[in-house]
């Protein structure tokens, strides 16, 4: 760059031609005298500055968002800071060195801190494009690299140029959305132990429901268990402990009448010493079957006591109702006909005796079951062929 004002010799000034070709002279004065299609120019070195080396300035030429382009004053004031909304997730940023001869070609590095983790080489083109970055502070930093004629250095980070934008983070990410969800878990928990509260009343159903199911897996678990008696088919002593025990802790529950019926076979034994323990056998199996036929609910069970004895459960039933049941499987055994003559006619016969309660804490489950045995007790020393029930203190027929 030349600080004086350079001189031109034209046609003017006495030369023959202004055309010359492109030479140069450098004189002892120091001039350096050059010809150019308008004369003979020269200029004293000594007025050059030693600037030449130095590259341009840089400029952030142009910023486009969601192809939307943004004005200039909103990004090329100092430290002014671009806000962009959540959904703007495409920019493209264009740069620019300050020089405006035709012969100048620059290249370019830039890096976005924040997202690159080291300067990105774009060679001569001046735009970079960056998509879905996260929400967050960004500066946006271009410098030049060189010249493609050679001259001029590389530049460095303080001689470019920045830009920087924020991506705001979108509302539902917000500090104060979380409060909004914070609240509204609250909420949530609140009404769900309104809830919760409610359901106490529908209680009693789900406890139902809940002993009918576990009854069902229940009684598919004990025959993989060996609680089936394998004689009569129907279940042994051992699932009766379980079921008694599992019915006596539900009425207690539903505060709720339980009743046991506790069947003999009349004379059996003699049964056995006259006809033998194979035809014995064979009886058995028919009086259980006669037995699970009289029972009509699905939550009524028999099962073998042991020996001749056979025990029912009833749940849910008065002693009234359970006298009811137990005469229809008298009935039945009877309506069996089978032969065998003795004190109660020429049929096999059967006692019952029946046992009504309300299961609380002061009444345990084996008194329950000696006023079962006492009720059996009382058929078999009576009449035989015939139930009865006991009561609080007497036995009734």
């Amino acid at each position: 760059m030349v600080g004086k004002t350079a001189l031109v010799y034209k046609a003017s000034d006495g030369l023959v031609s202004q055309q010359f070709n492109t030479v140069h002279y450098s004189a002892r004065s120091g001039n350096r005298y050059f010809g150019t299609p308008l004369g003979v120019m020269y200029f004293a070195e000594k007025d050059i500055r030693n600037n030449y080396r130095s590259n341009p300035r840089m400029a952030i030429s142009s910023v486009t968002v969601n192809n939307e382009t943004i004005r200039s004053p909103a990004f090329n004031t100092k430290d002014a800071v671009l806000r962009l909304r959540f959904d703007q997730v495409h920019i493209n940023i264009g740069y620019t060195a300050l020089d405006f001869s035709p012969y100048a070609k620059y290249t370019y590095s830039y890096m976005l801190e924040g997202f690159n983790e080291e300067w990105v080489r774009a060679g001569s083109r001046r735009y970079a494009i960056f998509t879905n970055l996260s929400p967050g502070l960004y500066r946006f930093t271009v410098k030049i690299d060189s010249r493609s004629s050679g001259a001029g250095e590389p530049g460095t980070e303080e001689s470019g140029t920045s830009l920087t934008f924020r991506n705001d983070k979108p509302v539902f990410l917000r500090w104060y959305a979380w409060i909004v969800y914070a609240l509204f878990c609250m909420f949530s928990v609140y009404v769900f132990l309104r809830i919760r509260k409610s359901a106490v009343l529908e209680r009693k159903v789900g406890e139902l429901e809940e002993v009918a199911t576990s009854l069902r897996t229940e009684n598919t678990h004990l025959e993989s268990l060996s609680y089936q008696d394998s004689l009569t088919g129907i279940p042994n002593r051992r699932y009766f402990k379980y079921a008694f025990q599992r019915e006596w802790a539900a009425s207690r529950i539903r505060e709720e009448l339980l009743t046991v019926l506790m069947i003999d076979i009349v004379f059996f034994k003699r049964f056995n010493d006259t006809f033998g323990h194979v035809e014995g056998d064979r009886i058995l199996i028919l009086v259980a079957k006669g037995i699970q036929k009289s029972l009509f609910r699905l939550t009524d069970s028999v099962a073998r006591f042991g020996g001749e004895e056979f025990v029912v459960i009833l749940p849910d039933m008065n002693a009234e109702h359970g006298s009811i049941v137990a005469e229809r499987i008298r009935t039945s055994i009877v309506g069996l006909r089978i032969p065998f003559a003795s004190e109660t006619g020429e049929y096999l016969t059967v006692s019952i005796g029946c046992f009504s309660g309300s299961p609380d804490s002061s009444f345990s489950a084996d008194q329950f079951m000696k006023n079962t045995d006492a009720a059996l007790y009382l058929a078999k020393a009576q009449d035989r062929n015939c139930v009865s029930i006991y009561s609080s203190g007497c036995l009734g027929v």
